[in-house]
């Protein structure tokens, strides 16, 4: 809400066109005095106005902040083509571009990354950012799979721990295949890293 600033009313004019055609040293000193007196009167009245708008905007602030506490957190994330990298369309890429803004606790150290690394397209001599182990990971258990899918090959988990972070339920699961022990973690039942495979 801006406030409103007084204009001159009529009043206010007319003394101040007296004033200059006015000779009498006298009554120059009347309209002056008089004039002074609108003048001050349009200041307070600007004050006023000034306060009032003040206190609506911080009630409006307050009544904001509020709101946002009750919806929570919101993250748009943009991007300068209109088609989305696919490396943006899973769990794992989403947490990588919020991970400046965002913790993800659970998830273990995770290597930095700049916005170019998740580019379809790099630019010309760039090579191409260090995988971590999980990343490089190549096996039948992938990112992208849903626990079901995960289970169908690897059965039931060995071991499995959960945390709430925020609206996100984060399970990690460790799996017996063959002689190989395999973590995975899941986001809402969405595999989003998979650690390489351990022997016994």
């Amino acid at each position: 809400m801006s406030a409103p600033t007084s204009s001159k009313s009529r009043l206010e004019k007319d003394l101040e066109r007296q004033l200059k055609d006015e000779t009498d040293s006298r009554r120059r000193r009347d309209l002056r005095r008089e004039l002074d007196e609108l003048r001050r009167e349009r200041e307070r009245e600007d004050a006023r106005h000034r306060e009032v708008a003040e206190a609506t905007n911080e009630l409006r602030r307050e009544r904001d902040r509020q709101r946002a506490l009750d919806m929570g957190s919101r993250f748009n994330i943009r991007f300068e083509k209109k088609d989305v990298p696919s490396a943006y369309l899973t769990p794992e890429g989403v947490m990588r571009a919020l991970e400046k803004f965002v913790d993800f606790p659970g998830f273990g150290p995770r290597p930095s990354a700049r916005p170019e690394d998740l580019r379809l397209e790099r630019p010309p001599g760039q090579p191409s950012p260090p995988e971590d182990a999980a990343s490089a990971y190549d096996g039948p258990v992938r990112k992208g799979m849903t626990r079901a899918e995960v289970e169908a090959l690897c059965g039931r988990p060995l071991r499995e721990d959960e945390s709430q972070e925020g609206v996100l339920r984060v399970r990690v699961a460790s799996y017996r295949r063959g002689a190989d022990r395999i973590e995975v973690t899941y986001v809402d039942d969405v595999v989003v890293r998979v650690e390489p495979p351990t022997s016994r």
